[in-house]
């Protein structure tokens, strides 16, 4: 144990952070022992608004591992009490416990209030002005308004917020027909792109692609939809697959190229691809000696999930087992 006696909030909250990495501060993490939790504990029980955030941030996110679901009682409090005093992040993440209403009764109405509560403490804060304009966009928790939505994302585009230039420019691309609000959608998902954003990048792969918003090309496609599906998502896979499949990109065995992409995408759980996976091998497109049994083996996933056109392949199984 640390020799360490306070009753200064801001001294004690301060040794627990220099105890603890900045990854578990965040939650990141699973670092939080001894002298680190005490000097926490009694920081936020003498007031220190971070100390009492990151204490209910702390309970909520071990709830089965080192709690009880019973303990999400607690960790609102503390965050409640860190609310009070005006933490913004506090009300963002009470906002999204009431939202989600995993481990207490939902109530939209709680976290619509948190995330008012939010934006009226901080307006200028990017990750707020992101949370506001998602609501907007999705119109769960307040009213669906696409002009306020856009509003409050391009703020915090504009700031650097990668999620938010990411819907912003799907919310544009959605909503325009319009070659200038194309232009401006490519402009913000190419701006997520950059840093790193997997579906802004699968996205901007396929405006490449089709010569929306940006002029057409096939290598940019292929670069985005490649950079997307070495970050694993499962629709740069797919796309990625689907140029080598289609003879758009080059490669000595372009259906075992293709086939390679769609297998990782359908072990990522994407159901759309399955059937097409398994025509592949059942139609002779991917030549292997055991064509037939990767045949009814992607049939069958693809059954499970009640995909009609391979239930009735599976049915005529003796059929395709004779060809």
């Amino acid at each position: 144990m640390t020799e360490f006696d306070s009753d200064d909030p801001e001294a004690l909250y301060r040794l627990a952070s220099g105890l603890i990495d900045i990854e578990a501060l965040n939650m990141e993490e699973d670092e939080w022992e001894g002298d680190a939790y005490r000097f926490l504990l009694k920081a936020a029980m003498l007031g220190h608004s971070d100390a009492q955030y990151h204490l209910g941030k702390f309970y909520y996110y071990e709830i089965g591992q080192r709690f009880t679901r019973d303990i999400i009682g607690t960790a609102v409090e503390w965050l409640k009490k860190s609310a009070d005093q005006g933490n913004v992040r506090a009300m963002m993440m009470l906002s999204s416990i009431y939202r989600d209403g995993r481990y207490v009764q939902r109530s939209d109405v709680t976290a619509r209030d948190y995330l008012l509560k939010a934006v009226e403490s901080d307006p200028s804060d990017p990750d707020i002005q992101y949370d506001i304009g998602h609501e907007y966009h999705n119109g769960i928790i307040i009213k669906r308004n696409l002009a306020k939505a856009a509003s409050w994302l391009r703020k915090a585009a504009e700031q650097g917020h990668a999620d938010a230039q990411y819907e912003l420019g799907d919310l544009l691309l959605q909503n325009t027909e319009s070659m200038q609000g194309q232009r401006k959608a490519a402009k913000w998902l190419k701006r997520a792109a950059e840093q790193g954003h997997e579906m802004a990048q699968a996205t901007l792969g396929l405006l490449y692609g089709y010569g929306i918003g940006v002029e057409q090309s096939h290598d940019e496609a292929a670069e985005w939809f490649r950079r997307a599906a070495e970050q694993g998502d499962p629709f740069g896979m797919i796309y990625l697959g689907a140029m080598y499949d289609q003879g758009i990109l080059y490669d000595p065995n372009p259906y075992g190229k293709a086939s390679e992409w769609y297998e990782r995408a359908a072990e990522q759980g994407e159901g759309c691809i399955l059937t097409m996976l398994a025509e592949m091998y059942d139609f002779g497109k991917i030549d292997v000696v055991d064509s037939y049994e990767k045949a009814i083996y992607w049939y069958t996933r693809a059954a499970a999930l009640d995909d009609g056109k391979a239930i009735a392949t599976l049915s005529h199984v003796k059929v395709l087992k004779d060809r």
